[in-house]
């Protein structure tokens, strides 16, 4: 029996004969001896027949799994037609060079300019070059990309990595789980796995090597262990969490029609985080109470060119139709320096966390900005709606905002164009905030804590950098009273918070935050009926006294024996 350890990416247990997927090899020559006519004739048919397989995942994913998964593939388009990539291609082509070795010197190029970005949804962007320049690649070589559709039995599929183009025409039916070498949680491959309840293995080094087509594997999705040729003692212990979670998972749907309430019956608000009307439909189905983050630069992210006004309205009416009688909190457009909208040919900086991003973006992109607001502004004639700055750090910044949605609302009055009722908050992410949010707070309807940004600002320590990875602590005293003190200086204001970072989802802390004060927890809809669960099982007057505990606490250890 060989184990292996990976991270875990979709939740879940399967079990099968491996099918181990060869790495994709290309030998271009480097010669520049080659007549570019004809290579340019070779490029343009593999990107004519890569453009109809794209075309036709997306529309394969678009039903089989969401049309939120689909977008992906629309990404991979517009890669595809980006000029800065076709024409490092062509460049090279011109110069001699046959066009196998211009893709593949592109995919070299490109990946490592997406893989070295700070941005951890950036960083898994080189997935998909890589998706889309292995398929292009193969059909210069005069070969057929892999179909993974026409699998027809139960298998684990091992491979070194997975596009998103391979995933999306995975049956569930046959295939039990994947495990790849590479890869991350974040990865458009990961997001398709948990939609199609695939379990998943991703970052599993030298899978391909150890695990042999036809060896019985095992996958442990949610803690990211994988087994080939498991003994007895092995299988059977297997066997039994896999029912055990299944018992669980079923459990868990009991929770869609119920409330969110603690063991002795106090209320607490649990929202979802999502990107598009297409998640937040399935939120809805779990009765999640409204949105605590609503990523509106997914729909820029994801789009060929700037959204217009009505296109954005006709997004956020929608959704705040679909939350009704609950409120959704739109953030206003985040993105800058390392989040990538290539249309808006915004300039590169050194240290992009640091730099033009969030508030800063929108105040510097002022018709952005106004525009987005005007969308937001009547999308709130359909129903009450909350919008959020992020990314604020000074009372100054966040008054400059307040004066240009002000603005917007008078000039949409004057046009004839109803204006409802709407909260305005802010996103609470760089410690100056925290430190300062008794000062924001009576300008303010609410706050909502980032906290993936707000441990590593206030520990400097990136959370994508395995060197640093120690110093990252959610639960170091520092960070829990940045937390503390943002609670408290609402509730001197009669202000409320909640937390849209992935700590509102980890169970560990729902006691932690509870003590707190937390008003509102907003996590991924994954977490929604497991997060709903875990609330009901917590009796709060267990809690009395635990706030003044961990706010004096010295040590992250400290804390987490307090919570033990």
């Amino acid at each position: 029996m060989k184990r292996l350890q990976g991270i875990g990416a979709s939740s879940g247990y399967g079990h099968a004969k491996s099918l181990v997927l060869e790495k994709p090899l290309f030998s271009p020559d480097v010669a520049t001896s080659y007549q570019p006519k004809k290579q340019r004739e070779l490029l343009t048919a593999a990107l004519t027949k890569t453009e109809a397989d794209l075309n036709r995942l997306e529309d394969i994913t678009k039903t089989k799994v969401s049309p939120a998964a689909a977008e992906v593939f629309v990404a991979h388009l517009l890669m595809l037609s980006d000029p800065s990539l076709t024409g490092h291609m062509t460049q090279l082509i011109d110069q001699g060079h046959d066009a196998l070795y211009a893709v593949i010197d592109a995919q070299t190029t490109f990946y490592n300019l997406f893989a070295n970005m700070d941005d951890a949804y950036m960083k898994e962007r080189a997935q998909d070059i890589l998706d889309v320049t292995n398929r292009l690649a193969t059909y210069i070589d005069g070969k057929i990309p892999n179909d993974l559709a026409l699998i027809n039995e139960p298998v684990v599929l091992i491979a070194h990595d997975l596009g998103p183009s391979d995933t999306a025409v995975l049956n569930p039916e046959f295939i039990k789980a994947f495990v790849t070498e590479i890869g991350g949680r974040t990865s458009h491959t990961a997001i398709i796995a948990r939609s199609l309840e695939i379990p998943a293995v991703v970052g599993c080094e030298n899978a391909t090597q150890e695990i042999q087509t036809g060896q019985i594997v095992v996958v442990d999705g949610s803690n990211g262990e994988v087994a080939a040729q498991p003994d007895a003692a092995y299988l059977a212990a297997f066997d039994q969490k896999a029912k055990s979670y299944q018992e669980a998972q079923t459990r868990l749907t009991a929770f869609t029609t119920q409330d969110t309430l603690t063991k002795d019956g106090k209320h607490v608000e649990l929202a979802s985080n999502i990107g598009s009307i297409d998640e937040l439909e399935k939120a809805v189905e779990r009765a999640t109470h409204g949105v605590g983050l609503f990523r509106t630069e997914l729909l820029f992210l994801s789009a060929s060119s700037e959204p217009t006004e009505a296109q954005q309205v006709s997004i956020y009416e929608r959704a705040v139709e679909l939350a009704a009688p609950h409120q959704v909190i739109f953030r206003t457009l985040d993105i800058g320096g390392d989040k990538v909208v290539p249309y808006l040919n915004l300039p590169q900086e050194d240290n992009p966390f640091l730099g033009v991003r969030g508030i800063r973006l929108n105040l510097q992109e002022q018709v952005l900005f106004r525009t987005q607001l005007r969308a937001l502004l009547q999308a709130s004639a359909k129903g009450p709606l909350r919008i959020m700055f992020p990314m604020i750090a000074t009372l100054d910044e966040l008054q400059q905002a307040k004066a240009v949605l002000l603005e917007e609302a008078e000039k949409l009055q004057a046009e004839g164009k109803p204006v409802g009722t709407y909260e305005v908050g802010v996103m609470i992410e760089i410690p100056a905030a925290a430190v300062a949010a008794d000062m924001l707070a009576p300008h303010v309807d609410f706050f909502s804590i980032g906290t993936n940004d707000l441990i590593q600002y206030t520990m400097a320590a990136d959370r994508m950098n395995q060197g640093v990875k120690h110093l990252y602590q959610a639960y170091h005293p520092a960070v829990i009273r940045l937390i503390a003190m943002t609670i408290d200086a609402a509730h001197k204001f009669g202000k409320w918070t909640g937390m849209c970072g992935s700590m509102a989802g980890e169970l560990e802390a729902t006691k932690l935050l509870l003590a707190l004060g937390l008003d509102e927890f907003s996590v991924s809809i994954a977490s929604l009926l497991e997060m709903r669960a875990h609330i009901a099982s917590i009796d709060t007057s267990s809690l009395i006294g635990l706030k003044e505990k961990i706010v004096t606490a010295t040590s992250t250890q400290e804390i987490l024996d307090l919570l033990q």
